[in-house]
């Protein structure tokens, strides 16, 4: 028989020897009786089996009572054609090949059993630990069947009706619930980082000042005037990248009917507009609670300001993203002139604090008439006689026909992914 400890069995006890010891003991060789001899030891190998320490289950037990039966199938054939059974050494001609498989059978039922084992310990894992991850992905899967839908829908139209704006503002919709879902998605330290990079760049604006002994420049109080030009500069550089990401890497929406890089580049520029913008009021909240922020005199056009501002990083954005589509090495070169374009845009500065000759170098810039008259409109006490209005919109207007041309171009060349 085979017994078993640590539920594995040890070395086999040969079946064919144990039978051959019961007939020896038989007073005659008839059938009958044999047959009675090898279905009483059937029953005593279940009865064993099932007697065990670590009793087998049922797999191996029916695996044991094959090799038995087989055994004696052999055995009885044997001894019905004459074959010398009692012969020293004797072993029916089929009987190790038989006990080979069986064996193989039984390592195949432990795989099985390993692998199934396995497999359930990953699934109770994945449960357990990813069941944030899970509701994230249940999300985003709800959100892209709503586009499908609605690009579907707006497939639709545009062949009975022509394109309609609504149309747009539905897959922006659309586009804008995902990428808030994917930002999410990156855990609640990406929500954080928005609202540090901006306290970062006033702490580096402010403590240059204020180590020289400035606290008010032309009027405007150190800590909001650096708020003003961190918090303005970050919603822009951060609008330009992220629009220009869009445009050139993430085609995998392209997919979709009606979905274009407009609408991709749109949602995001729209998205970082409210986070900014959330993120720089309650700055300025948090400010004026300790006493270090001013109030603006007028907000209106302060908010107007930054929105114009806004609007050029959202088309600065496009053409980026266009270039980098069509020539990827200038991905490299966004850091540098996005570095460039910051110590020109009167961020850390205004250009009436330059010698008037050197106010050329810096308000060729549009950005820098846009983030000086914002700071004019906040502290009406600012003498802000450099920049120009006109400049400032008409560059915005014409940055913006041009990210429309640029974007319309690469539209009917850009292939999806």
């Amino acid at each position: 028989m085979q017994s078993a400890a640590d539920g594995k069995p040890p070395k086999r006890i040969p079946y064919l020897k144990i039978i051959l010891r019961i007939l020896s003991r038989s007073s005659n060789g008839k059938v009958a009786e044999r047959r009675e001899i090898y279905e009483r030891a059937q029953e005593q190998l279940k009865t064993a089996m099932e007697n065990m320490r670590a009793p087998l289950d049922k797999e191996l037990q029916d695996v044991e009572l094959r090799i038995l039966r087989q055994t004696i199938r052999l055995l009885e054939h044997d001894i019905r054609a004459g074959v010398d059974v009692w012969a020293a050494g004797y072993e029916p001609a089929e009987l190790s090949e038989l006990l080979q498989k069986n064996e193989q059978a039984k390592l195949n039922i432990q795989a099985r059993r390993n692998s199934v084992e396995i497999r359930a310990e990953r699934e109770a894992l994945v449960a357990k630990k990813d069941a944030e991850y899970t509701a994230l992905v249940q999300e985003q899967e709800g959100t892209l069947r709503y586009l499908e839908m609605v690009t579907h829908q707006n497939t639709i139209g545009h062949k009975t009706n022509g394109s309609h704006p609504i149309k747009s503002i539905t897959i922006i919709w659309a586009l804008f619930i995902h990428n808030f879902h994917t930002i999410n998605g990156d855990g609640p330290f990406s929500i954080i980082w928005l609202l540090i990079q901006p306290m970062i760049m006033l702490a580096i604006i402010s403590s240059v000042y204020l180590l020289i002994g400035t606290h008010y420049i032309l009027n405007m109080d150190v800590p909001t005037f650096a708020l003003l030009g961190s918090g303005t500069w970050v919603a822009c550089r951060m609008t330009i990248f992220r629009v220009s990401g869009q445009i050139a890497h993430n085609r995998v929406m392209l997919n979709l009917p009606m979905v274009s890089p407009f609408h991709q580049g749109i949602t995001t520029a729209i998205l970082y507009l409210i986070v900014y913008m959330f993120s720089i009021s309650l700055l300025f909240c948090v400010g004026r609670y300790l006493d270090l922020i001013s109030l603006p005199d007028d907000v209106l056009i302060a908010a107007l300001y930054f929105v114009g501002m806004w609007l050029c990083g959202l088309s600065i954005g496009f053409i980026f993203g266009v270039v980098i589509g069509v020539w990827p090495f200038f991905a490299r070169l966004t850091g540098a002139v996005e570095r460039l374009l910051q110590m020109f845009s009167s961020v850390f500065y205004v250009s009436e604090q330059l010698p008037e000759v050197y106010r050329k170098y810096v308000l060729w810039n549009p950005l820098s008439h846009g983030m000086q008259l914002l700071r004019g409109a906040y502290f009406h006490s600012y003498p802000c006689t450099d920049a120009r209005p006109s400049y400032f919109w008409l560059a915005v207007v014409s940055l913006i026909c041009s990210a429309l041309i640029l974007e319309g171009w690469f539209r009917r060349h850009v292939q999806p992914v």
